[in-house]
């Protein structure tokens, strides 16, 4: 379904390239709905003539790889989902050109990987969800740029470790979701520089051990940590 104000579009098609040869004027499109067909891939200039697009949901679909140049023309874009697909690894400057993006979501795919600046230029981005991928660590690296991210959800991964200084940039955050894991422990200053943090939630993991990760959390209002592993807990 294609939304243009109170015109939509409605065919069902599987392949993208097809689809889109019937639109005429697709300017002046606001949302586009891909839900549920068989797209694998997205040429350069298949989304190029959506300019003024908002909403663009690409939901279970085949897709396994984005070019960084799909998104070049879609300024005003600010939801775009990617769930359900098959997306490995995600590049450098993939999102590069979603100055306007306040909602990502990239859940339930197979991603392994985030590559350093994978969201560069993502500079409004409000939530990011990578829930129920494979991806083992990340690195501060891995997040420069998500500035003004509130809601960061990173559950059922197979995370092993949180390094040092992760979170450097993140001031605005609030919501961090790490729940189904494979944590053992915490570094010092895992959570360093997070003092809009509300709420963190740690259940289901293997933490034994707290004896440093928490201790720059003092203003976090809400600590999830049931169902691990921990057979002491101290005051420090």
């Amino acid at each position: 379904i294609i939304n243009r104000g109170n015109q939509s579009l409605q065919r069902p098609s599987a392949s993208l390239i097809d689809f889109f040869i019937d639109i005429i004027n697709a300017d002046g499109f606001k949302k586009l709905e891909l839900r549920y067909n068989n797209i694998r891939k997205i040429e350069p200039n298949d989304l190029k003539d959506f300019t003024k697009l908002e909403v663009l949901n690409l939901e279970n679909n085949l897709i396994d790889e984005l070019n960084h140049v799909i998104f070049a023309d879609l300024a005003n874009l600010n939801y775009l989902n990617l769930e359900y697909n098959n997306l490995k690894l995600i590049k450098n400057g993939t999102f590069s050109f979603l100055r306007k993006l306040t909602n990502l979501n990239l859940a339930h795919n197979k991603i392994l990987f985030l590559e350093s600046y994978a969201f560069i230029g993502l500079n409004m981005l409000r939530v990011l969800n990578l829930n129920n991928n494979f991806i083992k660590s990340f690195d501060a690296k891995n997040l420069i740029g998500l500035v003004m991210l509130e809601n960061f959800l990173i559950k059922s991964n197979y995370l092993e470790i949180i390094e040092t200084n992760s979170f450097l940039l993140m001031r605005n955050l609030r919501v961090l979701e790490m729940a189904n894991n494979e944590l053992t422990k915490l570094n010092k200053n895992s959570f360093q520089n997070l003092p809009s943090l509300n709420e963190i939630d740690l259940k289901n993991n293997r933490l034994f051990d707290l004896s440093r990760g928490l201790e720059n959390m003092i203003l976090t209002k809400r600590v999830i940590l049931s169902r691990n592993s921990l057979k002491i807990f101290k005051k420090n």
